[in-house]
C-alpha cells in the first residue's frame, strides 16, 4: 500500500482542485473556546518542508501557526482519550508504540468535527468487514493540512457529511464503490472551517487523532528504517495544540497522569535496548513482506517484524515488551516482566545476554473506575500476572544490532543460551 501513496503522491499536483465549503454548524457541536492567534513565527517555511508521506505537501500552503479551537468529537460525547503510545496485540498493528490518541465516544457513534482550519488533502477508504451481527459501514482516514507545518488525521470515520459529498465528484466516488483492494486514495483538496461537521465515526467507539509537525523532531536511533513511515519522526499529539479552557477539558478526559499527559510514543535510546526494533531484512517500520496476510480486518504483514522494549503508556515505570507476532494461539502479548526488571534502558553491549521473564498482563481498567479500551481492545490500565509464560533472550551485538530468542513455557533458570533459531533485529 505505501510504494502506490508514494508513487500516486507524485501526481498529487497534477489532479489536485480546490473547493470551499460554507461552514455548517449548529449549537451542539460550537466548543467554549475561540481561536487564539499564535504571533510567533514558524521556524520552517514551504520550500523548507521535509517530505513527511501521506500528505501531499503544496506550495499552496500558509506559513502559519495553528491553535486548534474545536475538539474533534463534541466534548460532551467523550468518555476517555486514550494517550499516545499504546500498544496492542499483533492483529491490530501497534507494536512499535501508537503514534495516535483515541478518543473515545458514547452512545455508538459520533459527529466528526474539524478541529482548525484547513484542507483535507487525502482520503484513505480501507476495506471493512463487521463483525457478525453488526452492521455495514465504510472505514476511512482522512488526512488534513493545517499549515506548512502542521498536518493532521481523522481516523475511523464512517460517514461524510453531505457538504463534503457534495464539494467533490471523486469523493462520492470513492464513497459509493466497491474496493477493488484493501484500501484506494483519493487526494482532493477541500478548504474546510474550524469547527465544520466532517462526518459520523460508527461502531468504532473510538476516533483516532494524529498531528504531525515538521517543527518537531522525535529522535530515532536510525530513522532510514522509518523511511516507509516518515512522519512518525514529526509525530505528535493534536492536544498540545490547544488553549485553556478547552484543553483542560480535554486532558481531563485522559487517564495518564504523568507528564507528557498526551502520551509518549518514541523510547530510542542510543547504545541501548530500549526502543522499537525491526527483523533484519524486513523493511524497518513499513516492512517489505510481499505475501499477503490479513489479520482481521487489516493486511498484518509488514509489522511481523517489529520488536519493542518500552515503557506502559499509561503508568511509565512499568516495563512492556512487544512483538510482531503471537508466541502461541493463547499467547499475543504485549507482555510486562516478572520483576518489572530488568530496565531496557540499562541493557547495553557491555551488559552481555540478557534474560527477560515475559508475563501476561491482566485488565485492571474496570478497576480504575473507567471503561473504554485502545485500538485492538487493549485495556488503559494493566498489572503483571504472576506466572512466566516465555523467556526472551536479547543480547546488544552493537549500538545498532540485536540478536533475540523467544523460549516459550520456560523461566531463565531453563534457558541456557541461544540457538540456531535465534534472530537478528536492528534499529
Amino acid at each position: 500500500m505505501y510504494s502506490r501513496i508514494v508513487l500516486f503522491l507524485l501526481l498529487v499536483f497534477l489532479i489536485s482542485g480546490c473547493v470551499t465549503i460554507e461552514t455548517n454548524q449548529n449549537d451542539t457541536i460550537n466548543q467554549i473556546i475561540t481561536p487564539v492567534t499564535n504571533d510567533s513565527t514558524p521556524t520552517v517555511s514551504k520550500t523548507e518542508i521535509p517530505y513527511i508521506g501521506l500528505w501531499p505537501l503544496s506550495t499552496d500552503c500558509q506559513d502559519i501557526n495553528v491553535t486548534f479551537s474545536y475538539s474533534p468529537v463534541p466534548v460532551d460525547k467523550i468518555t476517555n482519550i486514550g494517550p499516545v503510545g499504546a500498544l496492542t496485540a499483533p492483529v491490530a498493528g501497534h507494536v512499535i508504540p501508537n503514534d495516535h490518541n483515541a478518543i473515545g465516544y458514547s452512545g455508538g457513534e459520533s459527529d466528526v468535527i474539524m478541529p482548525a482550519d484547513g484542507y483535507l488533502v487525502m482520503v484513505e477508504r480501507h476495506r471493512y468487514t463487521p463483525p457478525p451481527g453488526m452492521p455495514q459501514v465504510n472505514h476511512y482516514h482522512l488526512y488534513f493540512e493545517h499549515s506548512c507545518m502542521l498536518y493532521t488525521a481523522l481516523l475511523h470515520i464512517s460517514e461524510f457529511d453531505p457538504a463534503l459529498l457534495d464539494a467533490s465528484q471523486e469523493l462520492r466516488e470513492l464513497d459509493t464503490k466497491e474496493l477493488e483492494m484493501d484500501s484506494e486514495n483519493i487526494w482532493p483538496r477541500i478548504h474546510l472551517e474550524a469547527g465544520q461537521r466532517i462526518g459520523v465515526s460508527k461502531y468504532w467507539n473510538f476516533v483516532g487523532t494524529l498531528a504531525v509537525d515538521t517543527n518537531v523532531y522525535k529522535h530515532h536511533s536510525n530513522p532510514e528504517s522509518y523511511s516507509g513511515a516518515p512522519w512518525r519522526l514529526h509525530a505528535t499529539s493534536i492536544f498540545e495544540y490547544y488553549r485553556d479552557p478547552l484543553r483542560s477539558l480535554l486532558y481531563d478526559r485522559i487517564p495518564r497522569t504523568v507528564d507528557p499527559r498526551a502520551g509518549k510514543a518514541n523510547y530510542d535510546m542510543d547504545g541501548r535496548l530500549i526502543g522499537g526494533w525491526f527483523r533484519e531484512g524486513t523493511g524497518g517500520m513499513a516492512g517489505n513482506v510481499t505475501e499477503h496476510m490479513q489479520c482481521g480486518n487489516i493486511p498484518c504483514s509488514y509489522w511481523m517484524g517489529h520488536l519493542s522494549f518500552v515503557y506502559d503508556y499509561m503508568e511509565p515505570e512499568k516495563i512492556r515488551i512487544q512483538i510482531g507476532y503471537d508466541l502461541s494461539p493463547v499467547l499475543r502479548g504485549p507482555y510486562g516482566l516478572r520483576g518489572n526488571a530488568p530496565d531496557p534502558a540499562e541493557i547495553s553491549k557491555e551488559s552481555g545476554i540478557a534474560k527477560l521473564e515475559l508475563v501476561e498482563l491482566r485488565d485492571v481498567t474496570p478497576e480504575r473506575g473507567l471503561e473504554g479500551y485502545v485500538p485492538g481492545g487493549e485495556p488503559y490500565f494493566t498489572e503483571n500476572k504472576d506466572e512466566v509464560v516465555a523467556t526472551l533472550l536479547v543480547e546488544m551485538i552493537d549500538d545498532m544490532t540485536i540478536r533475540v530468542e523467544v523460549f516459550v513455557g520456560k523461566e531463565a533458570s531453563q534457558v541456557s543460551g541461544f540457538t540456531d533459531d535465534a534472530v537478528i533485529y536492528r534499529r
